[in-house]
């Protein structure tokens, strides 16, 4: 009853379900919709944001446009230390997916101009309530009010758990002088760290079977870049390289990272999805050669099924079998359970005694499973690191955020889904500089901040507490919430509890900062 009771008043109170202002002409819907389905909402010029310190929030701006109207969009002042941006959610290939900055002025290039706006809550800000007012004037005039209530708890700087994601190295600096090159390089490094996820560099070695030389940084391991690198604290751990190292290089790197006191960090990232006898085989050699040099140096390898030949042919769990000895975390990919999270149980009762387990996605699951797809909706997205948490995974790994077909005209990878393998585009087919994020991937880092607070609540309570909340909107990979409608009132109850939490001497509270 007292869920029931809350989830009517912030039903009522709330942003795209909250009274109608019919002189608005805007509407502010969740970040998980569409714009085409704006009309589901009611109009309105409010909005209220619960946040952790730490945390990103977003909202959309919908309004019908017409082409080459130009509106400037107004920030009535900086509030200490919250920061507030804009961006405009074009079409890419048809669907609603890059979101490209824009300073003030923005010039519609549609008859529906959607624009996102992120609020991003430093860890440092003082705890309590904020308000803000956002002018849009052009053919039309907006007033946006924005009210944000800032919580006690604060989220971590990088992942509690290890997050990765490839970065196609030729995608990065294709075109580009080796000056222009370097600094793309860097702001890739920056921009994909600033998601909560680690950066893996990768350059395909063997085009047949997918694999790649993986490292943590764009240049080589021993470049000035990448020992900067090795102490930035939002890495979550470190990909070694080791297909383009003799073994005298690979014995300076193994000693190197040694001394720094970062090798229960590294990772060798060697074989990508092995499914035959032979591969096994290789990762058995390669694996006995890093040892050479340092006998606990950690592998990961990624698989999906089982060997395609062999005695056991078609046995997933064949793979531990066979690996045991040679690997320290296995990835499996979720698409083989199909939705059944007692599958998923089964594969974690199954792996060894030593092994790390982490999950992934890629081109699958399908269907109504969360993915990053651009066919699926934004719940779908957002829900990616809900299941994550609930299913106990020790670390998310995504193959990769930049790959394509072609560059201009881009075109997403002909032979998969659209949407795998690129979260980022790259700027330039954009008009812009540096790396341009999507809106899958702005829900998906919500969705990881909410795994944030998901631990917090299983620290301080229980798990079971913790799933209690979680149910709120998310029961199993085949149940879940369609709308935003309960996302409000499940961060609110995460912040609330989390809140209780913190003792009474340690919360400095600031009046209404008006």
């Amino acid at each position: 009853m007292k869920y029931f009771l809350m989830l009517i008043q912030l039903w009522v109170g709330f942003l795209p379900i909250c009274a109608s202002y019919p002189k608005a002409n805007i509407w502010i819907i969740p970040s998980v919709e569409s714009p085409q389905v704006y009309r589901n909402y009611a109009q309105t010029s409010k909005v209220h944001l619960e946040m952790a310190r730490g945390e990103v929030e977003h909202i959309q701006l919908v309004f019908p446009s017409k082409v080459n109207e130009e509106y400037r969009f107004t920030f009535d002042r900086n509030l200490k230390g919250i920061q507030i941006s804009a961006r405009e959610l074009k079409k890419m290939n048809g669907y609603y997916d890059a979101l490209v900055p824009f300073k003030n002025q923005l010039k519609c290039t549609d008859t529906l101009t959607a624009v996102w706006i992120t609020v991003q809550c430093p860890s440092r800000v003082p705890v309590g309530k904020y308000h803000q007012t956002i002018k849009i004037e052009g053919s039309k005039h907006f007033t946006i009010q924005l009210d944000y209530n800032v919580h006690h708890t604060t989220i971590p700087l990088k992942s509690s758990i290890p997050i990765t994601v490839g970065v196609e190295n030729r995608c990065v600096a294709e075109g580009l002088n080796d000056k222009e090159a370097d600094k793309e390089r860097q702001r890739w490094v920056d921009f994909v760290l600033s998601y909560r996820m680690t950066p893996v560099f990768g350059t395909q070695i063997t085009p047949e079977r997918w694999q790649y030389e993986h490292s943590f940084s764009p240049w080589a391991w021993n470049d000035k870049r990448s020992i900067r690198l090795l102490n930035d604290r939002r890495y979550s751990c470190y990909m070694l390289p080791f297909f383009t190292l003799s073994e005298n290089e690979l014995a300076s790197l193994l000693c190197n990272i040694q001394k720094k006191g970062k090798l229960k960090e590294s990772l060798f990232y060697i074989w990508d999805e092995p499914a035959y006898m032979e591969d096994y085989e290789q990762i058995k050699q390669k694996v006995n050669i890093i040892r050479k040099y340092a006998s606990d140096a950690r592998i990961l390898t990624t698989f999906f099924c089982g060997p395609r030949n062999g005695p056991r042919k078609g046995d997933l769990y064949a793979v531990f079998d066979y690996l045991k000895h040679h690997i320290h975390v296995a990835t499996i990919s979720l698409a083989p359970c199909k939705g059944n999270e007692e599958e998923v149980q089964h594969i974690r009762y199954k792996v060894p005694e030593g092994i790390d387990w982490w999950s992934y996605v890629c081109w699958q699951p399908g269907g109504n499973e969360p993915n990053f797809l651009l066919q699926m909706k934004g719940i779908q997205q957002r829900a990616i690191m809900w299941r994550t948490w609930k299913n106990g995974s020790q670390g998310f790994l995504y193959w990769n955020c930049n790959i394509y077909h072609k560059r201009n005209p881009f075109t997403y990878i002909t032979d998969m889904p659209h949407g795998d393998g690129i979260l980022i585009y790259p700027g330039d087919i954009l008009g812009r500089k540096g790396p341009i994020a999507s809106a899958r991937l702005e829900r998906w880092r919500d969705g990881a901040e909410e795994m944030e607070l998901l631990r917090l609540v299983e620290k301080n309570y229980s798990k079971e507490k913790a799933d209690t909340l979680l149910n709120i909107v998310y029961s199993s990979p085949l149940s879940f919430i369609e709308k935003a409608h309960n996302i409000p009132f499940f961060r609110k109850e995460l912040l609330d509890q989390l809140d209780k939490t913190i003792p009474i001497d340690y919360k400095l509270r600031i009046t209404d900062f008006i």
